[in-house]
């Protein structure tokens, strides 16, 4: 799967930094070098607050990675920082159980990744994460109605705000809202949806006796 990945895309990976030379040997066998970029993990995220290595304690990129924002031509314009909803001081975000560890490695990854990627970076006054946020990249964006829940408890952004900060910083021309059909206390788009292609969309299927198949 990598192979075919690495036929149209740079394959980053994000690894605690004594296990890049293992990561590089294995994978070098199936991906070119010029196709592989190996990026070690913020040295914040290795400790604790006490100064006790945490072991392998890697941040989920999927979700607190940047949002990438590229300009017409396809060249990327901006690394982009968001408020990681996790980070959401109002009580009705459900990632505030999460613990005050897990937002700090949130925090980092944006900047850091930016810095080892060599691109642009910016922040954006907008409350979400990657896992919520799935584009077409012809300025589509399908998410679930957390985001718009998020925003509005969080930043006060509602309504025409919130469309002007998709559209003008994020490029979003038209977003579809769905409520999660899978009962999710994440809620999150990529548990049961993912754009695979420019006009195809992979959506999960559920077994006919479960309560979410009818959704």
């Amino acid at each position: 799967l990598l192979e075919r990945f690495a036929e149209h895309v740079t394959i980053v990976v994000v690894l605690d930094e004594a296990e890049l030379p293992a990561a590089r040997a294995h994978l070098s066998a199936t991906v070119p070098d010029h196709r592989l970029v190996l990026v070690p993990q913020p040295a914040l995220l290795k400790f604790s607050r006490f100064g006790r290595r945490r072991g392998s304690r890697l941040a989920w990129t999927q979700d607190t990675r940047p949002w990438w924002v590229a300009d017409r031509a396809g060249q990327l314009a901006l690394a982009a920082d968001i408020v990681y909803e996790a980070n959401c001081p109002a009580r009705e975000c459900p990632s505030r159980r999460g613990s005050p560890w897990n937002r700090v490695v949130a925090d980092a990854m944006p900047f850091h990744l930016s810095r080892q990627l060599r691109q642009p970076y910016g922040f954006v006054s907008l409350v979400g994460s990657g896992g919520n946020f799935m584009t077409d990249g012809n300025g589509t964006a399908v998410f679930t109605s957390r985001l718009l829940r998020d925003n509005r408890n969080c930043l006060g952004l509602t309504g025409a705000a919130l469309t002007t900060v998709l559209r003008e910083q994020l490029g979003v021309r038209r977003a579809l809202v769905f409520d999660d059909p899978t009962n999710s206390s994440l809620e999150h788009v990529d548990l049961w949806a993912k754009f695979v292609g420019a006009s195809t969309v992979l959506v999960a299927e559920a077994a006919p006796h479960d309560a979410r198949a009818a959704a």
